[in-house]
């Protein structure tokens, strides 16, 4: 017997799905993990929230660019809950404005204030922008970038 850990059910063995990762069977029973799936899907269908495995990709990324491999003795200072929790609620790039509608696959984490320039790898300096603006912006201060994009929008509007 296994005790569910979000229904709370004392469950037979055969009632929870192994995984390489959890020989032993995983932590929630195969019902809640249905449940789950079901309502995930749901969210997805109707574009509320990006797939846990693009967030978990880009937290990834974000972490070995910056040297938090395996074996680090120091933590990551941002967890995967808290990383998710920037991609909540966007609607468009905070840069040029260009909107997302949904659509998940050209989103890229900036740094607001570069790591070149002395920014930090936390909350408050991590934005969720369009793949042409962190590209375009690479290591320049925010200033310096919004000028360059008003003038580009300006000249091309001639």
């Amino acid at each position: 017997m296994k005790k569910c850990t979000r229904c709370k059910q004392n469950l037979p063995l055969n009632s929870f799905l192994k995984t390489s990762k959890a020989p032993n069977g995983q932590s929630k029973c195969n019902t809640c993990c249905l449940e789950i799936k079901k309502k995930y899907r749901r969210q997805l269908a109707n574009g509320d929230v990006m797939s846990i495995s693009a967030i978990k990709v880009r937290y990834s990324t974000l972490k070995n660019r910056h040297g938090w491999r395996k074996g680090n003795d120091n933590p990551f200072p941002i967890s995967l809950e808290e990383f998710a929790t920037i991609f909540n609620n966007v609607t468009h790039c905070p840069y040029c404005g260009i909107p997302f509608e949904g659509r998940w696959f050209g989103l890229q984490v900036d740094h607001i204030i570069p790591i070149a320039l002395g920014g930090t790898c936390s909350l408050d300096n991590l934005v969720v922008c369009c793949e042409f603006c962190n590209l375009a912006k690479r290591d320049k201060p925010l200033e310096q970038y919004l000028r360059w994009l008003d003038y580009i929008k300006t000249s091309n509007s001639v």
